[in-house]
């Protein structure tokens, strides 16, 4: 009888242990799969991937070995700050576009793979757009051009 008591409270403990744990696995990893959207700067339509919680924020394009061309990662912060990036774990050369609350861009900077000082905007912003470094000067893209079809707007706290 205490054998079965035993068996049977391990697997009460096994049971609960996966109720417990598994939807945390799921939620985790269902964090990692970055939505699709198309934004235009200028004449340039681009496919983005939205960087708008924590944990995808925290991840950006680390570990990839490449980005498509016309692709990128917008990042999308709740408030206006001075947010800062770095290149850790980030392999590919980016060239980065702050962006205000207004949609407008204020500034571009180019960073280097696996570099990790960091790099901050010189005012608040709420947005950042990476993407392959040059994209910009390429596409003749500049500080003060607007950013359209960004749909989450952070609030003004």
């Amino acid at each position: 009888m205490n054998t079965r008591l035993l068996i049977s409270d391990k697997i009460n403990f096994l049971i609960l242990f996966l109720l417990l744990i598994l939807p945390s696995i799921w939620i985790s990893a269902g964090e990692k799969e970055f939505q699709k959207q198309k934004i235009q700067i200028n004449e340039n339509v681009l496919t983005v991937e939205i960087a708008d919680t924590p944990g995808k924020r925290g991840k950006g394009l680390m570990y990839r070995e490449k980005l498509g061309t016309d692709k990128g990662m917008l990042f999308i912060f709740e408030t206006p700050h001075y947010y800062s990036f770095w290149m850790k774990n980030t392999k590919i050369p980016l060239s980065l576009a702050f962006i205000d609350l207004d949609f407008k861009i204020t500034e571009i900077v180019d960073l280097e793979p696996l570099d990790t000082a960091l790099t901050v905007p010189s005012q608040k912003i709420s947005y950042v757009l990476e993407m392959n470094k040059g994209w910009f000067d390429k596409n003749k893209v500049k500080a003060g051009d607007g950013v359209n079809g960004i749909k989450k707007k952070p609030s003004i706290r």
